[in-house]
């Protein structure tokens, strides 16, 4: 129950200041590529404005404008659920983890060669592994071999 708990109101927390990150983004983007404050009553004024006289979306930029909004709160929930996925933990400890690694690295720098005792050549290895396949191998049973000299035996009388 606690557990659920918390995941609920992490998901609520990370949700609203990823909104709050999103929106922002959302906001500068839409100013800098189409000087379309989504925020200012004025900007939508003049959509409405613009669609109540009859215009004519004409360019590719007017239709990427329409696709952006549109994709706009698709893509603030697609975002929201990736970014709560995410392990935020991960983040805090990195810089350990680095420093870690870098302080290992520089204490491993002392290369171990590694001997091989009592190794065999590689016939040998090869000789040992068809003497374990023949030891596991299962005989012919004698009854197939009359089967198969049965069989044998009717197809030549047949030929003949």
């Amino acid at each position: 129950m606690i557990k659920k708990l918390l995941k609920l109101i992490r998901f609520f927390v990370v949700g609203i200041v990823w909104s709050y990150i999103f929106i922002a983004l959302a906001g500068l983007s839409f100013i800098y590529f189409w000087n379309f404050n989504i925020f200012s009553a004025s900007s939508w004024q003049k959509i409405d404005y613009f669609w109540q006289a009859g215009g004519i979306i004409k360019t590719y930029k007017d239709y990427w404008f329409l696709f952006s909004l549109f994709f706009l709160p698709i893509l603030w929930i697609i975002t929201w659920r990736k970014v709560n996925a995410f392990n935020f933990l991960n983040v805090i400890i990195y810089p350990y983890e680095l420093f870690s690694d870098l302080m290992m690295s520089r204490r491993n720098k002392i290369t171990y060669s590694s001997t091989l005792k009592h190794s065999k050549s590689s016939e040998e290895i090869v000789e040992d592994i068809k003497y374990k396949l023949e030891s596991i191998k299962p005989e012919e049973t004698k009854e197939v071999a009359n089967i198969r000299e049965n069989v044998k035996n009717k197809i030549s009388e047949a030929k003949n």
